[in-house]
């Protein structure tokens, strides 16, 4: 029976990807076919997939993804599907197979992870107008209003601040696999000094680490501007349409060279201030992380910085 002894469960916008290509390089590591299977997702979450999932195909349907990793005899056999960390199945599901995985996390700053998140929306995936702004997202969402959102993907976004309060997400995870099941990473230690948290995290998976000595770490599933989101709303419902991997290949080049910014997303004064707001207001859930966890948020801090 080929299921993971690993996941990544989250999350959202705090480097899984880049985490998951990392480690899927590992020799000692075999990595699911897709990297966010969203197999385990709740019925009522917006990226449950109706085709694809344990609610109707049961734990065989996980064996799907995992089927390259047969012939290989892996050490570790890894999945990342960020939005597990707000999901009940996986904490129902997981524990019960006949190894329990190693559950990973990696947690952001809030008001930087929220503020990623808006920028990933209104571009990578255009379900956000080009004319909402950072700030009146937020208060939008304050105020549980619409926020120019398009429908399938409201909540998601609606939840930013809410889906940032991990404490009370990871208590479930803890009670379900034990703290010490569960590893911790900070996005801003995987992405100043990705050699440092990759150590702790082979350690942790018990893969050798002498693998990354030299190893390029490379960013993934950065966020970009989009310059026509009609055009980008057209690419994502009809791209992976194409079926001959020459012309999508061929495609993606053409339709990145008309429509995709690579440059970097420049905050504004406005969103800076709005970021540092947002910062202020989980000073309270960072000492719950910090009880739950028994590691430091301090660096998180804006009102500790300040006082």
């Amino acid at each position: 029976m080929i299921y993971p002894n690993a996941v990544i469960a989250g999350a959202p916008k705090c480097g899984t990807t880049s985490l998951f290509h990392y480690l899927a390089e590992h020799p000692e590591v075999c990595a699911s076919t897709s990297k966010e299977t969203f197999f385990l997702i709740d019925k009522d979450y917006p990226l449950f997939r109706p085709e694809w999932n344990y609610h109707t195909k049961g734990l065989d349907g996980y064996m799907y993804f995992f089927e390259g990793c047969v012939n290989e005899k892996p050490k570790l056999r890894i999945e990342a599907t960020a939005d597990y960390i707000y999901q009940k199945t996986p904490i129902e599901v997981l524990p019960k197979l006949a190894v329990i995985p190693k559950i990973v996390f990696s947690l952001r700053k809030p008001g930087d992870r929220i503020y990623s998140l808006y920028n990933f929306a209104k571009n990578n995936m255009a379900v956000i107008d080009k004319s909402v702004s950072f700030s009146s997202l937020i208060r939008d969402i304050q105020k549980e209003e619409s926020c120019s959102l398009r429908k399938k993907n409201q909540i998601i976004v609606k939840k930013a601040i809410q889906h940032s309060r991990y404490a009370g997400y990871l208590k479930e995870w803890i009670k379900a696999f034990g703290r010490e099941n569960i590893h911790v990473l900070l996005f801003e230690t995987l992405t100043s000094d990705p050699k440092n948290a990759l150590y702790s995290i082979s350690n942790f998976l018990e893969i050798d680490f002498k693998f990354y000595q030299n190893f390029d770490f490379k960013k993934k599933n950065q966020s970009v501007t989009v310059k026509h989101q009609w055009l980008h709303r057209i690419k994502r419902k009809y791209g992976m349409k194409i079926s001959l991997p020459k012309f999508r290949r061929l495609g993606k080049r053409l339709y990145e060279n008309i429509n995709i910014d690579n440059s970097k997303i420049v905050k504004t004064e406005e969103d800076i201030t709005t970021i540092n707001e947002i910062n202020q207001m989980f000073y309270e859930d960072n000492r719950r992380l910090e009880d739950l966890l028994d590691m430091d948020f301090s660096a998180w801090d804006i009102v500790r910085l300040t006082h």
